[in-house]
């Protein structure tokens, strides 16, 4: 039997965090591989008109990102009783246009949802509407686990209706 294989994106975000998380459990339901996917831009300095030199190369760029990519897999994998097989690859590039050349012959990718306020929260990033877009497999946007409003207000809150729960201290019983 031919084992599949499950791209997730990175980019060291909680949000790529949550996706690493989803795509190593659904790997390990559909026994399938995992192929982390980090890119990065190579920077290009100028000034008016002048080009400068670089002070890092590449590879030092892209071991830099790798090193980030594989602490973040330890992490994740050493909160986890199953690990899947995984691979990691780092590439020079857009993200968006990467996940969908590493996704070609993949059961599914994975990416984080980056929202960024209120309205924005609801929007998908450019990223992950690349991928909704040009990739030949599904795609699975994963948002990052809700913070509890216990959590942010400190009081004990109705998972179910997602409202605080009344006190049931004496002083508010009348």
């Amino acid at each position: 039997m031919t084992r599949s294989e499950i791209v997730v994106g990175v980019d060291g975000s909680a949000e790529s965090r949550s996706a690493l998380e989803y795509g190593l459990a659904e790997a390990v339901r559909r026994n399938a591989r995992v192929r982390v996917v980090g890119s990065y831009a190579y920077p290009a300095y100028s000034g008016l008109g002048y080009a400068y030199p670089m002070l890092i190369s590449s590879a030092e760029i892209e071991a830099s990102v790798f090193s980030a990519v594989q602490s973040m897999v330890d992490e994740t994998l050493s909160r986890s009783a199953t690990a899947p097989p995984l691979a990691i690859v780092v590439r020079p590039g857009p993200a968006g246009p990467l996940l969908v050349e590493e996704s070609e012959d993949a059961e599914m990718l994975v990416v984080g949802h980056r929202g960024r306020g209120a309205v924005a929260s609801r929007l998908l990033g450019s990223v992950g509407l690349h991928c909704v877009l040009h990739a030949r497999c599904p795609v699975t946007v994963v948002r990052p686990a809700p913070v509890a409003a216990s959590a942010r207000s400190g009081r004990p809150v109705d998972i179910a209706a997602g409202v605080p729960l009344a006190s049931s201290s004496p002083a508010s019983a009348g």
